[in-house]
């Protein structure tokens, strides 16, 4: 078309500009604060600007698009380019950042780039780290119950009958044809396959726990959207969330403190994006905070509704609830990748909460959403968690956390010890993505010092749920009887870790729960890369030691982003000063 040919011809003289300002920039190597250096900066911006125009973006969709559509469907390739690529793609050019860049090619001798600054931090934050002293248990006449889920991902477009082994990414839809054979179809209560759950499940789930279990209060992990993320809309983006809280209001759990809620990465629209300094995503965090004000106390809610981060104490106790916003931690969040500088200073605001509990003596239950150890954290906001765990590990309890659909625990170990400290729980997933069977989980906690005394796995056997036509939630394990531990705690998981690789008894029983005992478990169990990947999550408390447990070849998201050269190190805010020092 005409404007086709004016955007190509915009481009090659703007590329005529760039190879000139290279060159000259190139020419004076030595000249670094001045034209060298100025030379770059303005090819740089130059570079940036046109990458991320319209035009660019346009000819990178006529790439694209035909490989993709040798992959998947046409349909699919349109949504998800509209939807998240085109995004991800303006994002992920922001990266071309002049001054670092150019200090980075030595043709800028300004701003000096700091490549570590974790040493620093750990050493501030462990200087004055008190002894480890285990919280005992006191009183188990009468526990304190709570129920925890996590991974909802129902799925209103689940189809009985359809193909639940599709070659598209989510199945069970009306779009995945019929099945081969009758044990691919898609039964009444779900698929353990590439399917997400019915809405049949996650209310017979809702009707178990409040009519029968009927527990103190609930924790809830996020991601309740479907894995359809190439075709997601605000119109019913949050029908889930819409859907849980009532059921869960109506069911008696509408005061305050009767529910804990964290935001998962799927409540970002795209999926992994929530602009964080913007009003894109406004609307997801005052629709959440109206939607669960009741359960919040008024600071806590004026705090969720600023960064979606809260925390209040459980009424009648001193058990202090802290959850925490998933998005600045988030390395797919493209929002974050042009400055991941410790967004809306949450490691600051967790740090001083931390503090100030402990003083006051308080116990902490710390809601995240992703595992410290994840490998889509920032991998310096994944170690700076592991090390504040490890800092208060007097104070916090327990971490909870979701995103992985598995259950493990894994152990934060004192760096001056060498001793095990903190405990965290990885929780399987309600829903049925991938091969799994829906899970939540019953804790049993000391209401006098708030540890962790005892929990009890539910799960639902998907195949013969379906099989009987009645939604069947039975207690899958009680951790004390079938691992053999006093109670869940830190030396439990250290020793489960330790175990894993020399008791074939204790490794078929972490395997076998790992996947929900899901139709694959046993094939990963046989697997020595899938084995080996769950010692290290186990094992490991941050990304840095997954990674070098995995051998230092399993990159997260963030280093393929990064190309490891072209973005400032991660620098927060209170650092900035010796940051800017050193670049005057």
């Amino acid at each position: 078309s005409t404007w086709d040919l004016i955007w190509i011809c915009q481009g090659i003289m703007r590329c005529s500009v760039y190879v000139l300002c290279i060159v000259l920039a190139l020419s004076f190597p030595n000249k670094a604060e001045s034209l060298g250096c100025s030379m770059c900066k303005t090819s740089v911006k130059l570079a940036h600007d046109f990458i991320t125009s319209e035009f660019s973006l346009h000819v990178m969709k006529f790439f694209i698009m035909p490989v993709c559509r040798l992959i998947v469907n046409y349909d699919f390739c349109e949504k998800i380019y509209d939807n998240d690529l085109h995004l991800w793609i303006a994002k992920f050019f922001d990266f071309l950042n002049p001054p670092v860049l150019c200090s980075k090619m030595l043709l800028c001798l300004k701003p000096k780039i700091i490549k570590d600054l974790n040493k620093n931090y750990v050493n501030r934050v462990l200087s004055n780290t008190p002894p480890y002293q285990e919280a005992p248990i006191r009183n188990v006449s009468k526990p304190l119950r709570f129920v925890v889920f996590t991974d909802i991902h129902i799925d209103y477009n689940y189809t009985e009958g359809t193909n639940g082994n599709c070659k598209g990414l989510l199945c069970c839809r009306q779009s995945s044809g019929k099945p081969s054979n009758a044990s691919e179809a898609a039964g009444t209560f779900g698929y353990p396959g590439n399917c997400d759950l019915p809405e049949i499940s996650l209310n017979s789930f809702l009707d178990k726990v409040i009519n029968e279990i009927k527990p103190d209060f609930f924790v809830w992990l996020g991601d309740n959207a479907a894995h359809d993320v190439w075709d997601q809309h605000i119109s019913h983006h949050l029908d889930a969330a819409i859907h849980i809280t009532q059921r869960l209001k109506e069911g008696g759990y509408g005061k305050r403190g009767s529910v804990y809620s964290v935001l998962g990465n799927h409540e970002g629209l795209p999926c992994d994006s929530f602009d964080l300094d913007g009003d894109t995503h406004t609307w997801v965090l005052n629709d959440t905070a109206k939607m669960w004000r009741d359960w919040l106390t008024p600071e806590a809610f004026e705090d969720y509704k600023k960064n979606a981060s809260f925390t209040m104490l459980h009424p009648s106790t001193s058990l202090r609830i802290i959850g925490l916003n998933p998005f600045p931690q988030d390395s797919m969040n493209s929002y974050i990748w042009k400055n991941s500088t410790n967004p809306l200073q949450i490691l600051d605001w967790l740090e001083s909460t931390l503090s100030k509990a402990e003083a006051k003596g308080e116990a902490v239950l710390l809601l995240n959403h992703f595992p410290s150890n994840s490998r889509f954290l920032i991998k310096e906001f994944s170690i700076r968690l592991a090390t504040l765990l490890e800092r208060y590990a007097n104070t916090i309890r327990a971490s909870l956390y979701g995103h992985n659909h598995e259950d493990f625990m894994l152990s934060t170990f004192s760096s001056r010890t060498g001793m095990p400290v903190h405990v965290g729980f990885s929780h399987p997933s309600l829903g049925t993505f991938r091969y799994l069977n829906p899970s939540f989980r019953l804790y049993e906690m000391d209401r006098e010092t708030y540890s962790i005394m005892d929990y009890v796995q539910y799960r639902m056997d998907i195949k013969k749920s379906n099989e009987r036509k009645k939604a069947e939630w039975d207690p899958a394990y009680r951790f004390t009887q079938y691992y053999g531990f006093n109670r869940p705690n830190p030396e439990a998981a250290a020793q489960m870790a330790s175990k894993f690789n020399i008791d074939p008894v204790m490794r078929e029983k972490i395997a076998k729960n790992y996947v929900a005992e899901g139709p694959m478990w046993r094939a990963k169990m046989n697997t020595p890369y899938e084995m080996k990947m769950l010692y290290c999550k186990m094992a490991c408390d941050h990304f840095y030691i997954f990674d070098q447990c995995m051998g230092g070849k399993y990159e997260n998201f963030e280093d393929f982003i990064r190309f490891k050269l072209l973005i400032e190190t991660y620098v927060p805010d209170y650092e900035y000063a010796d940051y800017h020092q050193s670049s005057n």
